[in-house]
């Protein structure tokens, strides 16, 4: 093919709208230059290997590499010379790409992503059912996937459920029993045992519940980012590293890539593109947070309240929206890298949010309650294999390992708890099964109960938790796990979805569901539990006031 020809068949392909879009974000916001910029860069490191492939004319390969000085003007833009050189290295390497996929095709080694939208409930998701528009994204993803309608958190606090994703077992087992206690160095996560199988592993996390000091989920990664001030960093700023991690790798790499955005966590403030969404008219400025769950468990209801519910709720919304434009922009790099028809892409929330359901509004991690402990998750199989079945028998956190590992046909170094979810693929599912999550005891957060919970011990020690177990329609949660006397309450969620009614059970009856749940509750507790791995539940100073800050511990 001449390279006439095929300047037109790149033409027709796209490659001008690529570079016009190249051009009109590199004279936009200072933000969305340094992408441009740093895709460049990436892209350059393309050259010697092209060079070396097709001998092309040096001058096709000219690369402007003006020093930082000249590159900015006196009004923060970048100067025009400097990208019409960017613009015309972008040009050069579209073709060069083209001229070198003419050749022969790369062999593209093996892709898992492991994808986490902080605080996401599945019913604030159009993929879901949720009918304002939040998912366009993952709707695409569903398309070629699986979704599991009944997902279950481990456990409602950010670290403790992550760390259950990557290794596999239960908080009690793992150690982290609630945010600022950091996993247990003795068991093994996922990232080290892929690594161990060759894999080039990155983390690039968006929280501070997650950095590395505060949780210890860095071991494994050959790269761990979470290189931010603050709480928290946005899901274009992550996602942009994230970009330029995966644009370095070479195609045959076999690669592990963690991904987690923050967004929706509260407070909820999405970027302007994504601020109106779903609005009509001018939007109120809502009551404060603290102010609203004081009126309201006062017992006061107005309009005014109403109004700053829906719009805190539907600032949650936009958040959603926000943080699933980011996974957009990611899968849509994996297909430009060819790596998305083969990957497998697991998509999932770490746990929930209350909104307008208890007096304590805009809240997790202090309850057990379906509106928390409900999760997202999205399985895409390596060539779209069973693509659009759902699932609705109920799976957890601790079943994303083990799945990982069957796929990737790899021996497990722990022994996870969870199950394959390839199971559910062949029309034999698994036994109905009982799935327990906790989360930590905070009084003041539950005032609407008709009994007194009991005041927690230290964060991190099992005395600070609530127990649930959940089997078929019923739900048992012990309010006041290890406390002088257990609060066994019972829901049956088929009748009462919202958990607004208690059980009325007898304790002679011996086959119950509350007698038969309890039994299931203390045998996993004592099979799970390790003290050893929880030996120093101390948080740091400096982490507990962070985390204070946040809300999350007293």
């Amino acid at each position: 093919m001449t390279r006439v020809r095929l300047t037109r068949k790149l033409d027709r392909g796209g490659a001008v709208r690529y570079i016009t879009r190249v051009r009109r974000n590199l004279l936009g916001d200072r933000s969305k230059t340094a992408f441009w910029f740093s895709r460049v860069d990436v892209l350059q490191v393309w050259i010697a290997r092209l060079r070396e492939a097709g001998g092309i004319a040096r001058s096709t390969l000219r690369v402007s590499r003006l020093s930082a000085a000249r590159r900015w003007g006196a009004d923060g833009k970048p100067k025009r010379e400097f990208i019409r050189a960017r613009a015309l290295t972008v040009a050069g390497l579209v073709i060069l790409a083209g001229l070198c996929a003419c050749r022969q095709p790369q062999k593209i080694g093996r892709t898992v992503v492991l994808i986490s939208m902080d605080t996401t409930r599945p019913d604030h998701m159009s993929v879901y059912g949720y009918p304002r528009p939040t998912t366009p994204s993952l709707l695409k993803l569903a398309k070629d996937g699986i979704v599991f309608d009944q997902a279950i958190a481990v456990h409602t606090n950010t670290c403790p459920s992550h760390a259950s994703m990557l290794t596999g077992v239960y908080p009690p087992t793992h150690g982290s029993l609630c945010n600022g206690v950091r996993v247990s160095s003795s068991i093994p996560t996922m990232a080290e045992d892929l690594a161990g199988n060759g894999f080039v592993t990155a983390a690039f996390v968006s929280g501070v519940t997650l950095k590395a000091a505060h949780c210890g989920l860095d071991r494994g990664f050959s790269l761990y980012d979470d290189d931010f001030e603050g709480f928290a960093r946005g899901a274009r700023a992550t996602l942009n590293r994230t970009a330029g991690w995966l644009w370095r790798r070479k195609p045959k790499e076999d690669i592990f890539l963690f991904f987690h955005l923050y967004d929706p966590h509260f407070e909820y403030n999405p970027p302007r593109k994504f601020s109106s969404f779903a609005l009509k008219g001018q939007a109120p400025d809502p009551i404060k947070v603290d102010a609203l769950r004081k009126r309201i468990a006062g017992g006061e209801h107005s309009s005014e309240i109403d109004r700053s519910l829906d719009e805190w709720i539907r600032r949650y919304d936009g958040e959603i929206a926000y943080a699933d434009w980011a996974v957009g922009q990611l899968l849509h790099t994996l297909k430009e890298l060819r790596r998305y028809q083969g990957a497998l892409i697991l998509m999932v929330s770490d746990h929930g949010e209350t909104l307008a359901e208890r007096p304590w509004v805009f809240d997790h991690g202090t309850r057990v309650s379906e509106e928390q402990i409900r999760i997202a998750m999205i399985m895409k199989l390596p060539d779209q294999a069973s693509a659009g079945r759902r699932i609705s028998e109920p799976v957890s956190h601790i079943d994303i390992l083990p799945t990982v590992f069957a796929q990737l046909g790899l021996p497990e170094n722990s022994s996870p708890v969870g199950i394959d979810l390839h199971r559910f693929l062949d029309n034999t599912p698994p036994e109905d099964r009982m799935l327990f999550t906790m989360a930590r005891r905070v009084p003041k957060r539950m005032t609407d109960f008709d009994f007194k919970v009991p005041q927690p011990g230290q964060p991190g020690n099992p005395t600070s938790q609530i127990i649930a177990v959940r089997s078929g329609r019923y739900k048992l949660v012990d309010y006041g796990f290890m406390s002088p006397k257990n609060l066994l309450v019972l829901y049956d969620l088929k009748k009462d979805p919202h958990e607004k009614q208690e059980v009325l059970w007898d304790p002679e009856t011996p086959v119950s569901p509350q007698t038969e749940l309890h039994s299931a509750m203390e045998e996993w507790w004592e099979k799970s539990w390790r003290p050893e791995t929880a030996s120093d539940t101390a948080i740091p100073e400096e982490t507990a006031r962070t985390l204070r800050s946040l809300g999350y511990i007293e």
